[in-house]
């Protein structure tokens, strides 16, 4: 872990990208065989499915990416902010500035590992969901959380700490959820030609403390070069039936102009209409 910071400090960007693929090939081909469960979401959004050379190569750059956490204080810095291209985002440091409290909803597509760090670098300080209890969370990880910018702010919420989540979420807090991890009370919603089951627990928690929500999407651009996007934000009312639909026809659209960087969870969420 240490080494990688070093070298960070010391190379380029580009020339640290380049060294590292060697170390992801296993990695990347290891993927290859979730080929059969991605074919199947490709299929339900009626997209054509990526050739195997293609796939492959962005298995690679997912792989890639994941070396960025291993330094989620330096993409605060200038060289790394000129790197991230913004789209949308003016409205959700908005809300944040009026004390008010948003939630933003993600799926399994394209680097979102490294989604929350970027936010936290461009000045949006979210705190992510994960399905991990905290005593599970590894020290690993409560490390690089701990690098993250802002101090002080949040960065997880682990699932036994729903009291904290919600205290947060009242105090104005930005909370970022990945909609498609299958567990909880679920909920179906239109996705471009298919459907989409998802877990609904973003959509209370927004209603029950009246945040704004807004669907992001995290894409890459180049290598090492990322594209953060958000789309219009919506004031959580108690019918999720009318909020879900403009979250997902955003995200849907996001997905299937790139269906080379949906993950297994996707394609395993997505149904026939």
């Amino acid at each position: 872990m240490r080494v990688m910071r070093v070298c960070e400090a010391l190379l380029p960007p580009d020339l640290l990208r380049a060294l590292l693929v060697p170390l992801v090939i296993p990695s990347a081909l290891r993927d290859m065989g979730l080929r059969s469960k991605l074919d199947k979401g490709w299929q339900y959004l009626k997209v054509e499915a990526p050739g195997q050379w293609s796939w492959f190569r962005e298995c690679v750059r997912f792989h890639l990416v994941r070396f960025l956490n291993f330094w989620p204080d330096r993409l605060a810095e200038k060289a790394w902010r000129e790197r991230v291209e913004m789209q949308g985002l003016e409205a959700v440091k908005a809300v944040q500035a009026a004390g008010q409290p948003s939630i933003l909803v993600c799926l399994h597509h394209g680097p979102i590992h490294v989604l929350r760090y970027l936010l936290r670098a461009a000045g949006i300080p979210c705190a992510m969901v994960v399905l991990e209890s905290r005593t599970e969370r590894s020290a690993v990880r409560e490390w690089k959380d701990s690098l993250s910018p802002p101090a002080g702010v949040p960065n997880v919420f682990c699932r036994d700490e729903l009291k904290e989540m919600k205290h947060f979420m009242k105090q104005g807090g930005c909370l970022l959820v990945v909609a498609d991890y299958g567990r909880g009370k679920m909920m179906q919603a239109d996705f471009g030609p298919a459907k989409i089951e998802v877990a609904s627990g973003a959509f209370r928690l927004a209603s029950s403390v009246g945040a704004t929500v807004f669907p992001v999407v995290v894409s890459e651009t180049d290598g090492w070069h990322f594209k953060l996007c958000a789309g219009a934000g919506r004031l959580a009312e108690s019918d999720m039936d009318e909020l879900a639909p403009e979250i997902f026809d955003y995200l849907a659209a996001k997905v299937m102009a790139k269906p080379e960087a949906m993950h297994s969870q996707l394609a395993d969420s997505l149904r026939d209409r």
